[in-house]
């Protein structure tokens, strides 16, 4: 038998690769997205990527009784991977980002849940919400881990004061409107998802996001005002270092704020623009 991963994006991939580490009890495969970050070698690990292929593959060991543990992200998936699931020996759950500090998260089905199966997930948070309480939480690292996985190096900020990471919530050209802040020191990494990038100011540099390792980026930081909407890269600035040397500033809806549980309060506002800080000093 062997164990079957799925990992959609650097987060889940990183609490397997240092949590779960595949391959040290059974053989492991691996599917990854490599649209969203690249893979490592891992000896005992087949990598594959997610494509139809793969996942016939994978439905196919389950229901001839080859898969020992099937590791997800959530349930809001391909339905093959759904068929793999009911017929896998046994199903564990990988971090996915965000949802896991969601109060209503947004892709799980909780009916779903029986037999409070593992959740692997970091030891960097405190509260979680209540849905947790139907998995058996395993913190198994941390969310430094996030920059050590990815390959890629940190962006540039020479000439920088202000660093925006375009996400669900923020609006990059309003604040810098709003706030008065200077176009020409501003730098807009820009969301992967063309669909999903707003108006930024023609003065300001931007940067692909998926060119560069934004994590490292925050961790080498000093003295920078950083500025997020809804994204996994605000929680590892909250809580992996970066907000005791940098302004770490959110930009969230109320509906967006209310549903994390995260410790924010109001920061400065002006006009349109309502930005949220960390409640607790952080040194």
């Amino acid at each position: 038998m062997l164990d079957v991963l799925v990992c959609t994006n650097l987060v889940n991939y990183t609490i397997a690769v240092r949590g779960v580490r595949p391959s040290v009890q059974r053989p492991a495969l691996l599917l990854y997205e490599p649209r969203r970050f690249e893979r490592q070698p891992l000896p005992g690990v087949r990598h594959l990527p997610i494509n139809i292929w793969s996942l016939r593959l994978v439905r196919w060991l389950a229901k001839l009784g080859r898969v020992h543990t099937l590791y997800l992200p959530h349930h809001r998936f391909n339905p093959r991977v759904a068929a793999a699931a009911a017929s896998a020996h046994s199903v564990a759950y990988l971090d996915d980002g965000l949802d896991t500090l969601r109060r209503q998260p947004r892709n799980f089905d909780l009916d779903r849940v029986i037999d409070q199966p593992p959740y692997f997930t970091f030891r960097d948070h405190g509260a979680l919400p209540d849905w947790l309480a139907r998995f058996e939480v395993r913190p198994v690292c941390d969310l430094v881990d996030l920059a050590s996985v990815s390959p890629r190096t940190a962006m540039p900020l020479a000439g920088i004061d202000h660093v925006f990471f375009e996400s669900p919530g923020l609006q990059p050209a309003a604040v810098i409107r709003s706030l008065g802040l200077d176009p020409r020191r501003s730098l807009v990494v820009r969301h992967p998802i063309a669909a999903k990038r707003g108006d930024v100011p023609a003065e300001c540099r931007t940067v692909n996001g998926t060119d560069f390792n934004p994590e490292a980026t925050l961790l080498a930081s000093q003295g920078k005002a950083f500025y997020f909407g809804e994204t996994m890269v605000l929680v590892f600035a909250l809580h992996a270092g970066p907000a005791a040397r940098n302004r770490i500033r959110a930009q969230l809806s109320g509906p967006q704020r209310d549903n994390l549980v995260l410790d924010l309060q109001p920061a400065e506002s002006a006009g349109e623009v309502q930005l949220f800080e960390p409640a607790v000093s952080v040194s």
